[in-house]
């Protein structure tokens, strides 16, 4: 069965009775105290999200001209967040400032993808996404 690669976090994280029945039973500490590794586990997966839509965006097939541009917009608004916060703070502050300011963004991401990931029923269907919907 292909498991949807955003919910395949066994054995951090099963989304459902059927994943969690995967982990050997010798294994499954991580999941009886998943209700408190949830959060710091996908704020963590947010720099990861960050480096995979990076490698992405910089390896996807498209014309030069986008690519470009996708870079530049990409590039000034991290240029940006960076100013904005090394402009007005001491350094040690600022790189404290920068790194709350992603735990946040990870944070608020994992409460949008538990909301849209949680509550629904895991197919086992060889559709594609977009023919499944």
């Amino acid at each position: 069965v292909c498991v949807d690669p955003d919910i395949d976090t066994i054995p951090l994280i099963a989304w459902d009775d059927a994943l969690a029945r995967q982990v050997p039973p010798g294994s499954r500490g991580l999941i009886r105290i998943q209700h408190w590794l949830l959060w710091p586990v996908l704020t963590v997966a947010y720099a990861n999200w960050l480096q995979q839509s990076t490698a992405h965006m910089l390896t996807f097939p498209m014309p030069r001209a986008r690519r470009a541009l996708e870079v530049a917009l990409v590039s000034v608004h991290h240029a940006g967040l960076v100013a904005a916060v090394f402009a007005g703070l001491p350094l040690a502050s600022a790189a404290a400032m920068y790194c709350v300011l992603h735990g946040i963004a990870g944070f608020v991401l994992a409460f949008v993808f538990v909301q849209s990931h949680n509550g629904m029923e895991v197919y086992d269907d060889d559709k594609d996404f977009v023919t499944a919907q």
